[in-house]
């Protein structure tokens, strides 16, 4: 699976905002997701979940003009890849929009 949504933020807007995505899919979905690891180096995540039981891996990195998130599907969700994607776009370009620009 891979995301890219472009925004018109900073570069260091746009890792903030970033930072908040995991949490805000952990708040919305809190009985589906669990065991959430996120590690940032940079501009670059490394998480983890587990959703309904099922182990999400994957990287968000934040360019300049875009971020990119990309995971590793278990087999038993393939078949909803392009919701699932679909659904990252739009909840990670809302939370672009709505971020504040440093001034």
């Amino acid at each position: 699976m891979k995301v890219i949504v472009n925004h018109t933020l900073s570069r260091a807007d746009a890792l903030q905002c970033s930072k908040e995505i995991l949490e805000h899919l952990r708040r919305q979905h809190a009985t589906s997701i669990t065991s959430v690891v996120e590690v940032w180096t940079d501009y670059k995540s490394d998480f983890s979940f587990r959703y309904r039981n099922m182990s999400i891996t994957g990287n968000i990195f934040v360019n300049e003009n875009n971020i990119e998130i990309s995971g590793r599907l278990p087999m038993a969700a393939m078949l909803f890849n392009g919701i699932i994607e679909d659904t990252i776009k739009r909840e990670a370009a809302a939370m672009l929009g709505n971020c504040k620009k440093s001034v």
